[in-house]
């Protein structure tokens, strides 16, 4: 049965997988399915990245016959909601960390094959969330499209896991221009507090400094014709909104713009530039999950 694709729903929970779970109190949460099948879906993604790294350190191995490694998969997440269930007074602590001490407190003959292994697993468990984000980013379309575990594991994974990564960081690019323009109201609206307005303007270049990363990012990957067009036009877009900032900024600074009025009316100009990127974005983003997550 087709369900539609929300995709409202999906950029949410993407931007849920992108930084993962704090503690395990929230993980258990998603796990349980109390907010829904989508950020249930999430929190598998999120602990089928970790068990494979766990398997990784530990000596055992997913490949061969995929019944096998889905019901590996079905049976590590099952372990790791039972040990959340079981350890109430343990859960306020790093979800990551939690994770670890399920899979290994409850498959010790596992973690034994290799000596030390948990103990990489441990000081890489960051990075490996970080590698593996997009296989939480995949179950997520996965649910809301129908798909089971079994067929998320026979995507193709380097078209998938591209277009996920060009969603995601489509994403992280339009959070970054939000955050942008936040600062830069912040600016004009303490237009009398010199300290204040030097703060704001600090948080804005650095905002930008990684919205100049995150762009340099999608450059990296393999784009379609459309999408790269697009990302030229982006920045072309965030030269002109960079400068007319920047500008008024510096009219602030001399004296020249002296009521959040005055800003707001010089900088009006550029305002269309933001919201281009933003539409950009969002399209980018759009297209990007549709290729990765089609209809079944």
């Amino acid at each position: 049965m087709k369900t539609p694709l929300s995709g409202s729903a999906i950029f949410r929970a993407t931007a849920r997988a992108s930084t993962g779970y704090m503690d395990g109190n929230d993980l258990l949460n998603d796990l349980r399915g109390d907010n829904g099948t989508i950020m249930r879906s999430v929190a598998v993604g999120y602990v089928m990245a970790l068990c494979d790294s766990w398997m990784q350190s530990a000596g055992t191995s997913q490949s061969g016959d995929p019944g096998v490694a889905l019901l590996t998969l079905e049976q590590s997440i099952n372990r790791v909601e039972g040990w959340l269930v079981a350890h109430e007074a343990d859960r306020g602590g790093p979800a990551a960390l939690l994770v670890r001490s399920a899979l290994e407190q409850t498959a010790p003959a596992q973690a034994e094959r290799r000596p030390g292994g948990l103990g990489r697993f441990f000081r890489g468990a960051r990075n490996s969330i970080d590698r593996n984000v997009v296989t939480a980013a995949v179950c997520v379309a996965a649910a809301v499209c129908g798909w089971s575990l079994a067929a998320i594991l026979g995507l193709r994974a380097h078209d998938a896991t591209r277009d996920v990564e060009l969603s995601q960081r489509a994403s992280r690019i339009a959070s970054l221009v939000l955050e942008e323009r936040r600062y830069e109201k912040d600016v004009f609206i303490n237009i009398d507090d010199r300290d204040r307005i030097e703060s704001y303007a600090r948080k804005w270049h650095e905002a930008h400094a990684g919205l100049n990363s995150a762009l340099a990012s999608v450059e990296q990957l393999e784009l379609s014709e459309q999408d790269r067009k697009a990302v030229g036009e982006i920045n072309a877009d965030l030269r002109a909104y960079v400068s007319g900032y920047e500008r008024v900024l510096l009219m602030i600074r001399k004296g020249e713009i002296r009521t959040p009025q005055e800003a707001n009316e010089e900088f009006v100009r550029y305002k269309s530039a933001a919201h281009r990127i933003e539409a950009a974005c969002a399209a980018i983003y759009e297209r990007a999950t549709q290729r990765a997550a089609p209809l079944t």
